[in-house]
């Protein structure tokens, strides 16, 4: 009995004999487990990546929470860092560090690029006279409107909180970070970079383009209202939320070097408005101290 249920030599391997199938059995249930173990954190790996979700156009759809933060985030920092510091230079490099950095955070998070580096040179002769002339009318606009607005408003304008300090030296960085440097990174930021998280396809819903152009006037109605005061903010915001969108539209169907030339001429317009309010501030010493002269030599007259 002992010798029936002794367990068979390990030399017998042949096909017919029953050690080779109890081998055969052991080394197949070795390989399935094998098997498993190895395809089970492939799967687990791949799980967290189902929120984003590739298009057929090989880009990729943000969830909507991400989105809602990258709207958000410079109408924040911009507010934020105009209520601590009180200084508009101060406020415009930490608004332009942000709009420059969360785009290449997304970038290196999701290992996808937005940004289409022909679409700036696709046209280039009819982008940049279309964007010079649009420019122009709009810093035309924006004389206009403040030559009507502060004669309709005097008390609001002379009420007004302008975070400028009052030296050329100051109103020339300000002019430089303004005019030149922030018409680039806004149209990168709004018009492509939050268009293509928005709208990975071609098509851009109108559903995107009330977004962005909303936001887009939520962020300056922060800075604006703090300035010049609600009163006045309101119909500021409406207007900008309007330039925003002509933006938005020169973008997708001129081209972005044509919407960033528009975008120049409209803060050109508004640093001219900014010089002729800090002129003032800086002139009305000089007046002062010209008029107390005058008074002093006609008391030494007498």
């Amino acid at each position: 009995f002992f010798l029936m249920i002794r367990r068979p030599p390990r030399s017998t391997q042949s096909r017919s004999s029953a050690a080779s199938d109890v081998y055969k059995r052991q080394e197949y249930m070795g390989m399935v487990l094998q098997h498993k173990s190895e395809t089970r954190p492939l799967q687990e790996s791949k799980f967290p990546m189902k929120e984003l979700k590739e298009q057929p156009q090989g880009r990729y759809t943000a969830p909507k929470s991400i989105v809602r933060q990258f709207l958000l985030l410079p109408s924040f920092l911009s507010f934020l860092s105009l209520w601590a510091t009180q200084d508009g230079l101060v406020t415009l490099i930490v608004f332009h560090i942000s709009l420059y950095k969360l785009p290449k955070f997304w970038v290196n998070l999701s290992k996808k690029n937005l940004f289409n580096r022909r679409e700036v040179f696709s046209r280039p002769s009819l982008q940049i006279c279309l964007g010079l002339i649009l420019g122009l009318l709009c810093t035309m606009t924006a004389l206009v409107v403040y030559e009507i607005s502060s004669g309709l408003f005097p008390d609001d304008y002379a009420n007004m909180r302008l975070p400028v300090r009052s030296n050329y030296l100051y109103l020339g960085a300000m002019t430089i970070e303004f005019v030149f440097i922030n018409p680039i990174l806004e149209q990168i930021y709004w018009n492509v970079f939050l268009v293509g998280l928005c709208e990975p396809g071609k098509k851009i819903t109108l559903r995107t383009v009330a977004k962005i152009t909303t936001f887009f006037g939520l962020y300056h109605f922060f800075t604006i209202s703090y300035i010049i005061g609600i009163r006045l903010a309101i119909p500021a915001t409406i207007g900008i939320s309007f330039a925003g969108l002509c933006f938005l539209f020169i973008r997708c169907h001129f081209g972005l070097l044509a919407s960033i030339l528009t975008h120049l001429g409209a803060d050109l317009g508004i640093v001219l408005v900014i010089f002729d309010l800090s002129l003032i501030h800086i002139s009305e010493p000089t007046r002062l101290l010209s008029i107390s002269y005058a008074v002093f030599c006609l008391k030494k007259k007498n």
